[in-house]
């Protein structure tokens, strides 16, 4: 038979665990809950995936807009001063691009800036343009365009060779790194970006090259369809964390759009632009922080340009440095595996790119990531304006991933383990440069 507890005795009981409870808070052993780990590789795919889902992004288009409203969402989730920077531009938003022959039709995209066709196309015959004599065949043509290769001309010499000529259209093929014969989108021209092109250009896949070729010399129907916008707008989305007003500034920045839905080219850099962010607030440190994403990548960059002719980040002489996370990072190769294409299980190659000032920085912090090489010499893609405007700049780019500019670059081609050791070596660094 259990004995009942005396009153004094259940006194004294809950006063010892009253007290071990409190010990227990001021250790932070209980009643407070672990904080999740930015760098995680399931959030950082995660965010990679939300990104992906939004769709097309490139520059205006729905998938675009909604992905800067989600991270500027996500900037204010966080407590930053969030601000957007708005602009204007033409947009060609695109309806179909088609070269049909007496098969039907094969699919194919634009150079932008497009020139459209009419709803029922530019029909006419086909011609092959390659660097040999005449060109009194070529005008009023659609031109296929065929470099040569080492030392034979360049597709922009062709191009201007039949435009000189009066051809009517323009089309050359393309190939994904797989080599698969998918179409690969090329960026604009920055004369282009604003100015449609003289004629209607196509691109189109190298697999379809062989079929194309049976139409050589008759008439092929090419469509170019869709809305030009003369007043789209597009957003660049910052994020400040002010930590003391003199104090000098760190500025983090990625692009946020592309051509079609970028898991592969563009997520890994969102995703680690968002994981840095969080990872800022929730430590204590002596450098304000700016997080930036620019869209209009695709358009020669016209974002990041924007950004830096309107002086919307902190000058160079404020900015201890300045991280750009660029294309396909922590992208594995892929392999054909009973005949299917699939990632390999490692990553084996990337890029950093750091002012000798920071060569340092970027090699401690990536010593145990030895696939990815540094250089101070070599400037991709948004990286080299913002050294052109005196920063010091550091930043990761470049992995392997076969879709880049390609339709079908969804999430399965970022390796989530490597996503998670590259963002918290950039992280790494930051640390380093602050103190």
């Amino acid at each position: 038979m259990r004995r009942a507890e005396s009153p004094a005795r259940r006194r004294l009981l809950l006063a010892l665990l009253a007290c071990g409870m409190g010990r227990l808070r001021a250790s932070g052993a209980v009643l407070q809950r672990p904080e999740p780990d930015p760098f995680a590789p399931d959030r950082l795919m995660a965010a990679v995936r939300t990104y992906f889902e939004f769709g097309v992004h490139r520059t205006a288009y729905a998938g675009d807009r909604r992905t800067s409203e989600w991270l500027a969402g996500r900037f204010r989730a966080l407590g930053l001063q969030t601000s957007e920077q708005t602009w204007p531009l033409r947009q060609f938003f695109l309806d179909e691009a088609s070269i049909e022959d007496a098969r039907g039709r094969i699919h194919a995209f634009p150079i932008w800036l497009p020139r459209a066709t009419g709803p029922a196309g530019l029909r006419a015959r086909i011609t092959v343009v390659d660097g040999s004599p005449p060109d009194a065949g070529i005008k009023g043509t659609i031109a296929w365009l065929e470099p040569g290769g080492t030392g034979g001309p360049t597709r922009q010499a062709l191009e201007r060779r039949a435009l000189d000529a009066g051809a009517a259209a323009v089309v050359f093929a393309t190939n994904d790194r797989a080599g698969t014969g998918l179409l690969v989108a090329q960026n604009a021209e920055r004369r282009y970006v604003e100015v449609e092109r003289p004629v209607p250009t196509l691109t189109f896949g190298a697999g379809d090259a062989e079929r194309l070729r049976a139409s050589v010399g008759r008439e092929v129907t090419l469509r170019l369809t869709g809305r030009m916008d003369e007043a789209a707008t597009a957003v660049n989305v910052l994020g400040r964390l002010i930590r003391r007003a003199d104090a000098e500034w760190l500025v983090v920045s990625t692009p946020s759009s592309g051509w079609f839905t970028c898991a592969g080219e563009r997520g890994p850099g969102v995703a680690a632009l968002l994981a840095l962010a969080e990872w800022a607030t929730a430590r204590r440190g002596n450098l304000n922080y700016l997080f930036v994403a620019n869209s209009g990548h695709e358009l020669d960059y016209l974002g990041a340009r924007l950004l830096h002719d309107r002086h919307l980040a902190p000058p160079p002489e404020k900015t201890r440095a300045w991280l750009h996370l660029g294309a396909s990072i922590a992208t594995p190769p892929w392999a054909e595996v009973d005949g299917v294409l699939r990632p390999t299980d490692r990553v084996t190659t990337g890029t950093l790119q750091a002012a000798p000032e920071l060569a340092a920085v970027m090699r401690g912090a990536f010593a145990d990531l030895p696939v990815y090489r540094l250089s101070t010499d070599t400037r991709i893609g948004e990286f080299r304006d913002l050294v052109e405007h005196g920063y010091l700049g550091l930043g990761v780019v470049g992995g392997s991933n076969p879709w880049f500019h390609a339709e079908r670059d969804d999430p399965s081609a970022v390796s989530a383990d490597t996503l998670a050791a590259v963002t918290r070596a950039v992280a790494r660094a930051l640390d380093d440069i602050e103190r």
